[in-house]
C-alpha cells in the first residue's frame, strides 16, 4: 500500500466487506434460490480495484492541485502587471490630460487663425472672380488685336505688290513729263506727303509739312534714283512700325484719297507707274489705319 495509514483502512474494511457480501448472499439465496461464492480471490480483486481507484482518483487531485497552483500562479503574476499597469496608466493619464490642454490651446489659436484664413479666403475669392473677369477681357482684347493686325497684313501685301509691278523705265518715262496730267501729279503728291520728313530731298516747313510750291519738281528729284524710291517706299511699313512717321501725312491725303477717281484702275489710264503707286498709297495708308487703330488696343491689353 501506499502507506501504512491506508493500509490500516483496508484492514479494517475487510471485515465490514465480508459481513456485507455474506448478508446479501443470504438474501439473494432466498429470493433467488441461488448460491453466491465468495474466495479469498474476489477480496484480492476488490483490494486491487481499490488501489486502482485509489491512485486515478490520487492522480487527478494532483493533476487538479497543479492547475489551480498555476492558476493562482498566473493569477498573481497578472495582478502584477495589471497592477503596473494602473501605475503607468496614472502616469499616461496625466501626459495625456497636459497634452489634451495643450491641445486645446492650440485648437483655440488654430480657431482664431482659421476664421483670419477664412475671411482672406473670402477675399482672394473676389480677387480671383476680378482677375477671371479681367483674363477673360484681356483674351478677348488680345485675340481683337490679333484680328486687325491679321486683317492689316493682306493690305502691306497688296502695297507689295503695287509696288513689284514698277520698274526703272517707268520712272524714266515721267520723268520726261515736263507738266504731267494732274491724276499723276497727285499720285506722286500723296507720296511725298508720306514720305516728308524721313528723305532729305523733300523739303518741308519748320512743322515737318510738305512745301507745295512745285510738287511736280520735288517728285522729279525723288525719282532721280528710282531703284532708291523703290526701296524707301518697301520699307515704309517698317517706319509706320517703328513709329517714325509723321501723323500729318497721312492726314495731307485725306481729301484726294476721299475722292473716287484716285483709284488704280483709273490712274493706271494715263500711267502704270502712277497707277501701281496709287495703290500702294491706299493700301499703306489703310494699314497705317489699321496700326493706329490696333495701338490703344494694344496698349489696353498691356495695362490690363
Amino acid at each position: 500500500m501506499q502507506s501504512q495509514e491506508v493500509r490500516d483502512s483496508i484492514v479494517r474494511f475487510m471485515p465490514f466487506s465480508f459481513k456485507t457480501v455474506n448478508e446479501f448472499s443470504a438474501m439473494i439465496f432466498e429470493q433467488e434460490r441461488r448460491y453466491v461464492y465468495t474466495t479469498p480471490k474476489s477480496f484480492l480483486e476488490l483490494i486491487k480495484l481499490f488501489k486502482a481507484l485509489l491512485t486515478k482518483k490520487k492522480d487527478e487531485l494532483q493533476a487538479n492541485k497543479e492547475k489551480y497552483e498555476v492558476g493562482v500562479l498566473k493569477l498573481n503574476e497578472t495582478g502584477e502587471i495589471v497592477a503596473k499597469l494602473e501605475e503607468e496608466l496614472k502616469i499616461f493619464s496625466v501626459e495625456v490630460e497636459a497634452k489634451k490642454k495643450s491641445a486645446d490651446e492650440q485648437a483655440a489659436v488654430v480657431g482664431v487663425e482659421k476664421e483670419k484664413v477664412e475671411a482672406q479666403s473670402q477675399i482672394a475669392n473676389v480677387e480671383s472672380e476680378k482677375c477671371n473677369k479681367i483674363s477673360i477681357e484681356v483674351t478677348a482684347e488680345s485675340e481683337s488685336v490679333q484680328r486687325d493686325l491679321d486683317a492689316a497684313l493682306p493690305l502691306v501685301e497688296k502695297a507689295k505688290e503695287a509696288l513689284r509691278g514698277l520698274n526703272v523705265k517707268d520712272f524714266q518715262t515721267l520723268k520726261a513729263l515736263k507738266s504731267p496730267p494732274k491724276d499723276i501729279e497727285n499720285v506722286f503728291t500723296c507720296v511725298l506727303h508720306l514720305l516728308s520728313g524721313n528723305e532729305p530731298l523733300i523739303p518741308v516747313d519748320k512743322n515737318g509739312k510738305l512745301k507745295t510750291e512745285n510738287n511736280w519738281k520735288t517728285s522729279l528729284s525723288v525719282m532721280g534714283n528710282p531703284t532708291y524710291l523703290l526701296s524707301i517706299l518697301e520699307g515704309f511699313k517698317e517706319k509706320i512700325d517703328q513709329d517714325l512717321v509723321n501723323p500729318n501725312n497721312f492726314k495731307q491725303n485725306r481729301a484726294q484719297l476721299a475722292d473716287p477717281n484716285f483709284n488704280k484702275a483709273n490712274i493706271s489710264t494715263k500711267s502704270s507707274c502712277a497707277g501701281g503707286l496709287c495703290d500702294w498709297v491706299i493700301n499703306i495708308t489703310m494699314y497705317y489705319d489699321v496700326v493706329v487703330t490696333v495701338e490703344p488696343k494694344k496698349a489696353a491689353v498691356r495695362a490690363a
